[in-house]
């Protein structure tokens, strides 16, 4: 959490899937507006920079790139003595979701099993009401 005055910027991961950043007002006079509810517009343009500005340091500080080569070797189907592996789906949300329960399995010295990550991809991947259940 930033506080400027009586304004503070917090961030949280909603329900475990994504990062939300929000930007409380306490005193609108700490950025010379006043209080009446004509000013909200202003509060919300202002609130909306901010949050902005905090995801873009962010970004710039992370470097989160991601090579060329390293999409082309998970997009692209591959062959590797005889045996073809298929390309995953870029974008495709359990793709994405598969990809973000690997990672968060990066710091795990004893590593993972596949219950494990079944049990992590379940828990990013919802795949709504028309998905079927699992077979037993």
């Amino acid at each position: 959490m930033a506080p400027y005055k009586r304004t503070k910027v917090k961030q949280y991961f909603k329900l475990a899937r994504a990062l939300r950043t929000e930007t409380t007002f306490n005193d609108a006079y700490d950025f010379r507006i006043g209080r009446s509810l004509g000013n909200l517009p202003r509060l919300q343009t202002i609130g909306r920079n901010i949050n902005h500005r905090v995801l873009s340091l962010e970004r710039v500080a992370q470097h989160c790139a991601v090579s060329a080569h390293t999409v082309e070797r998970i997009v692209l189907p591959t062959i590797t003595d005889d045996e073809r592996a298929p390309a995953l789906r870029w974008g495709d949300p359990r793709t994405m979701a598969v990809l973000a329960a690997v990672c968060a399995f990066a710091f795990a010295p004893e590593g993972f099993t596949n219950h494990d990550l079944r049990d992590r991809v379940a828990a990013l991947y919802d795949p709504g009401p028309k998905a079927t259940a699992p077979s037993a």
